[in-house]
């Protein structure tokens, strides 16, 4: 993913040929806004549809207490933006909320298929039904990062492939899936990296054409910020999203220097030649730290 200016030709099992630009590289870094996209159409039923929620579960918690904000995004016909804790209107669907304690029930709660809010009128996350769009998952990301701001990172999970688009006259997976990657293409030309999450064997083969073709290796340091997807089954979703987030985090600590300046009353930030001095202790659980 260095190579930001080249474009890659992705071919799949499926035989899909598309032009494929670059996914930007992340800053292993927390506090950074992200957008979570979940597939809910009809192949997401349980085991699987309560395995999605530990996995997002799993997400939030290993995100809570980092600065990181959260907004999602649902999709099987169509692509709805979710409320979060909402009054029932989705007057502020899509909205990035704060990963913090105080909206953890608020989240579960929608996981959990028992927020009649958001979106309005249904019962929150799940069981799935109809198809899979993904070109309009993705076009209701976009509208995320033009009204709310630009995510440094959409987690888009599927269990399969799209088996369909926005165009009536698109009928077969190698259209619906071309549909896809323009839009796609327009999320990462704007800033924000695209990493797939998949749980079968057609999610592996067909999210590279949306993402990128460098796949997640969790043996190697460091890369989480170049990876474009990884591969995961219902029984380590949890685990796969815990250990993304905390290789993205790398349990960083961020110092911002502020110097008052009183003839102007306010803080100038960025001074410089400020010396800080740290003192850092682990519990004794058999880790380490590097410095």
């Amino acid at each position: 993913n260095d190579n930001a200016c080249q474009d890659v030709t992705v071919a799949q099992d499926n035989g899909v040929v598309g032009q494929l630009d670059n996914n930007p590289d992340i800053p292993e870094s927390c506090g950074v806004d992200i957008i979570l996209v979940l597939d809910e159409s009809a192949a997401i039923q349980p085991p699987l549809l309560n395995s999605i929620r530990d996995g997002a579960k799993a997400l939030w918690d290993a995100l809570e207490g980092t600065g990181s904000s959260l907004a999602v995004v649902e999709f099987s016909d169509i692509g709805r933006l979710v409320e979060i804790g909402g009054d029932g209107t989705d007057t502020n669907a899509g909205q990035y909320i704060a990963v913090i304690e105080a909206n953890r029930e608020a989240f579960e709660t929608y996981l959990d298929g028992l927020d009649a809010t958001s979106p309005a009128g249904s019962a929150g996350y799940g069981p799935g039904a109809g198809s899979a769009n993904w070109e309009d998952a993705l076009l209701r990301t976009q509208q995320i990062n033009e009204t709310y701001g630009q995510a440094a990172i959409v987690f888009f999970f599927s269990n399969g492939q799209p088996t369909s688009s926005n165009s009536p006259a698109e009928s077969t997976p190698e259209e619906w899936i071309a549909a896809s990657i323009d839009e796609a293409n327009t999320i990462k030309n704007t800033g924000s990296k695209i990493f797939g999450i998949g749980t079968t064997s057609t999610a592996y083969d067909t999210l590279p054409n949306i993402t990128g073709v460098d796949k997640y290796d969790p043996t190697l340091p460091g890369s989480i910020a170049t990876a474009d997807y990884a591969e995961s089954s219902a029984g380590t979703l949890s685990s796969a999203m815990t250990a993304t987030v905390f290789e993205l985090c790398q349990s960083s600590v961020t110092v911002n220097k502020k110097l008052w300046n009183s003839a102007t009353d306010q803080y100038d930030i960025f001074a410089s030649d400020w010396r800080f001095d740290a003192l850092i202790e682990t519990l004794d659980l058999g880790g380490s730290f590097a410095w």
